[in-house]
């Protein structure tokens, strides 16, 4: 979905690769400061809007999360965050000193904010001495960004690997009504036993056995109680809540 392959012997390629990739405003419009980035909101992406929000708030974005800080120990210097007013923007930062190694503005070290090819050409031949001089750093650019764009596709996957254990569990829990028959009851002393059999009996309750010596009292309820059960892989009754 967002990873695009290369043609890495071509300069030209590398350049427009660059030049050409989404990027957002990682502060203000006003202030031209921008990064290499993708739109990763839910509703556009291929899966089911609902039941990713469903998916996420239930995981709590934990795998998402693992899933960057993984591609951040593997790029130690890159960083990657959520950005936008809904956190709707995946954007490429720089974790090292050079805070704009990857942001497209007239300071940045990077050659390719320009947008004509041969303006950028003449301004790397004159810094570097060559386009060969060069070439070794153009890589490594295109391959960051191909990895990021690759994180961004992992991210999907992950997702849809969420909402599929979710909708599992969905079809492993189904409601259930039951009736509570009986209800035994333990008591401290023969009097506490007394008062509450007075008390359930009032309440519509019958008294189905009671132990005088062993302090206790059964009540038959005839409650209905609605509730869900989940079952396990092989359709047992895994737990009740």
């Amino acid at each position: 979905m967002f990873y695009k392959k290369v043609n890495l012997n071509s300069d030209k390629a590398c350049f427009e690769f660059l030049t050409t990739h989404f990027e957002y405003d990682t502060m203000n419009s006003w202030n031209g400061l921008k990064s290499i980035a993708n739109n990763v909101k839910v509703y556009n992406l291929p899966v089911d809007y609902e039941k990713a929000m469903e998916a996420l708030e239930e995981d709590q974005y934990f795998s998402i999360n693992q899933t960057i800080r993984d591609w951040e120990e593997e790029h130690p210097h890159c960083s990657v965050g959520f950005n936008g007013r809904s956190g709707g923007y995946l954007v490429l930062y720089s974790a090292d000193h050079n805070g704009h190694v990857f942001e497209k503005d007239g300071n940045s070290p990077i050659h390719y904010y320009r947008t004509d090819y041969e303006e950028w050409k003449r301004d790397v031949q004159a810094t570097y001495g060559s386009l060969k001089a060069y070439h070794d750093e153009l890589i490594w650019q295109v391959k960051v960004v191909q990895d990021f764009d690759k994180l961004c596709d992992d991210l999907v996957n992950v997702l849809k690997d969420l909402i599929a254990e979710y909708n599992h569990r969905k079809e492993l829990t189904k409601p259930y009504s039951a009736t509570l028959r009986f209800q035994r009851y333990y008591y401290d002393t023969i009097e506490d036993l007394k008062l509450h059999m007075l008390d359930m009996k009032r309440r519509g309750y019958s008294v189905w056995e009671y132990s005088d010596s062993d302090l206790y009292a059964e009540y038959e309820m005839n409650e209905a109680i609605d509730s869900e059960i989940t079952l396990d892989e092989e359709g047992d009754e895994e737990f009740v809540c």
